[in-house]
C-alpha cells in the first residue's frame, strides 16, 4: 500500500479518525483498505464502526499485515456474521449501550431531536453509544451516503464533525428508490462530502447538496503495487474482467461480444475475476454462445493473485452499463489498477469511467450495451499491439498522475483539516 511519510516531510498532527462501514473487509473495496492504510501510513489512528462483517473467503493480504480486524467494532452484528452457518440477526440494544446512554442523555434526547432528520433506530444508539466508548474522535467519516444518512447523527452526538462520501449506488439507485430529497438530513449535518468524480459531483449538486460542501476526492491504487512488468505472452489471445458479477458491470455484453469475435479469434479467451449473484446466469450464458471452454470463471482472488492476471492478459474490458434499478458505476479501481499496470483497457461511456480512462488517449470507449462497438474495439487491441502499447504508457501515466493513493491520501487530510477549520 502507500508509503509512510518521508524524512523531509513535515509529519501531520495525529488526528483520530472513525469510519463508519457497511462492512469490512470486503474483496470488491480496495479503495477502502487503501484509504485505512494510507491515513495509518501517515501516522494517524484509525477505528473502524461497522454493521456487519464482510466476506472472508478471500481477504487481501494487507489486512493481516496492519492487523485491520484489530480496528474493527462490529456493532449492528456478531464478529462471525460472515459465515453461512451463522444466522445474521440484528440485535438488540446491550446492556453496555443502554448505559452508555444512561451517562449521556442528550445522546437520547439530540438523537430524536423534531426536525433534525436523524433516525431514532437501535442502530443509530448502537453506533452513538459504541463511538462515545472509544471517543473522543477528531473526525467521523462514514462512507456511502445511505450509511451517512442513517449513522451520521452519532458523529453530532459525540461531537464530532462528519464527513459523508459517495461511491455510486448511493447516488444513482438509492435517490431513485427512496426519492431526490432523500439526503436532507444529511446534507444539512454533515461538515463535508465528497465525491469520487466529476459526474458525481454535479450529481449531488442536483440532488440538493450545497456547492460549497462538496470536495471532489477520487479513489485511486497503489502504482507500487501494480507497476508493469514483462508479461508471458502466448500465442493464446487474453482479455481480463475483475469485477463483482452484479448487473452494472456488463459482463453479459462482454460475453455476447467475445462470441462475436471468435471467428475471427478462435483461440481467444476471456478470464473473469470476482463473484457474485450473476454467476449461475452467467455461466448458462457462456455455455449458450459455445463459449463454456473460452470464458474462465475464477471467482474472488486475492489481489497478488489478481496482478498475476494482469500481467498475462492482453486486453482489460470492463463493459459497465446502468441497472434496470439505476445503479450506477463510480470510478471503477479495476480500471485504475489494469491502467497502471500499462493494460490497455476497453470500456464504456458510464458515470466517472471518462475520467479514468480518456477515449483514444489511455483507452477506449464504448457506448453502455453496445456489443457490436465493444467487439469492434478489442478486436482493433488485438490486431495493433502498437497501439496496445502506447494506450497503456498513456493509461500508467495518467493514473500515476490523478490517482496515485499517496496523493490521494495527503488531500484526504486536507479534506479533514478543512472541516476541523
Amino acid at each position: 500500500m502507500t508509503g509512510a511519510a518521508s524524512e523531509g516531510e513535515r509529519a501531520p498532527r495525529r488526528l483520530r479518525i472513525a469510519f463508519l462501514l457497511h462492512s469490512f473487509p470486503e474483496w470488491s473495496e480496495t479503495f477502502l483498505l487503501r484509504q485505512v492504510t494510507g491515513l495509518i501510513d501517515r501516522g494517524h489512528d484509525v477505528a473502524l464502526f461497522c454493521r456487519e462483517a464482510g466476506g472472508r473467503d478471500v481477504v487481501h493480504e494487507v489486512v493481516g499485515r496492519y492487523r485491520l480486524l484489530d480496528r474493527i467494532r462490529y456493532v449492528d452484528a456478531r464478529r462471525d456474521a460472515a459465515r453461512q452457518d451463522v444466522p445474521q440477526q440484528r440485535p438488540r440494544l446491550r446492556r453496555d449501550t443502554l448505559a452508555v446512554l444512561a451517562r449521556n442523555p442528550r445522546l437520547l434526547r439530540r438523537a430524536i431531536r423534531p426536525g433534525r432528520g436523524g433516525f431514532p433506530t437501535g442502530a443509530t444508539l448502537r453506533f452513538a453509544a459504541a463511538l462515545a466508548r472509544a471517543a473522543p474522535f477528531d473526525i467521523v467519516h462514514a462512507h456511502y451516503g445511505d450509511l451517512a444518512l442513517e449513522l451520521g447523527v452519532a458523529a453530532e452526538l459525540v461531537s464530532a464533525p462528519l464527513v459523508a462520501s459517495f461511491y455510486g449506488y448511493d447516488c444513482s439507485s438509492y435517490p431513485r428508490r427512496y426519492g431526490e430529497n432523500v439526503f436532507a438530513p444529511l446534507f444539512a449535518r454533515a461538515a463535508l462530502v465528497t465525491a469520487l468524480s466529476e459526474v458525481m459531483a454535479e450529481r449531488l449538486r442536483a440532488l440538493g447538496c450545497p456547492a460549497d460542501r462538496i470536495r471532489l476526492h477520487r479513489i485511486g491504487v497503489d502504482t507500487s503495487a501494480f507497476s508493469p512488468s514483462a508479461p508471458a505472452r502466448t500465442a493464446t489471445p487474453r482479455l481480463l474482467t475483475v469485477a463483482r458479477l452484479v448487473e452494472k458491470k456488463g459482463v453479459d455484453t462482454l460475453i455476447r461480444a467475445l462470441a462475436l469475435l471468435r471467428p475471427e479469434f478462435p483461440a481467444l479467451r476471456l478470464d473473469l475475476v470476482g463473484d457474485g449473484p450473476l454467476r449461475p446466469g452467467l455461466e448458462r450464458l457462456a455455455s449458450a454462445e459455445g463459449l463454456a471452454e473460452a470464458v474462465r470463471f475464477h471467482g474472488a482472488q486475492s489481489e497478488i493473485r489478481i496482478v498475476e492476471f494482469m500481467r498475462d492478459a492482453d486486453c482489460f474490458v470492463l463493459a459497465s452499463v446502468t441497472g434496470a434499478d439505476g445503479d450506477e458505476e463510480g470510478t471503477p479501481t479495476a480500471l485504475m489498477e489494469a491502467s497502471s499496470m500499462a493494460l490497455p483497457v476497453v470500456s464504456t461511456w458510464h458515470s466517472g469511467i471518462p475520467e479514468v480512462v480518456l477515449d483514444g488517449q489511455t483507452g477506449l470507449l464504448v457506448p453502455p450495451g453496445d456489443i457490436e462497438a465493444l467487439a469492434d474495439r478489442i478486436r482493433r487491441l488485438l490486431r495493433d499491439p502498437d497501439l496496445r502499447r502506447r494506450l497503456g504508457d498513456r493509461g500508467r501515466a495518467h493514473i500515476a498522475e490523478h490517482f496515485d493513493m499517496p496523493v490521494l491520501t495527503r488531500r484526504l487530510e486536507a479534506i479533514y483539516r478543512e472541516t476541523l477549520g
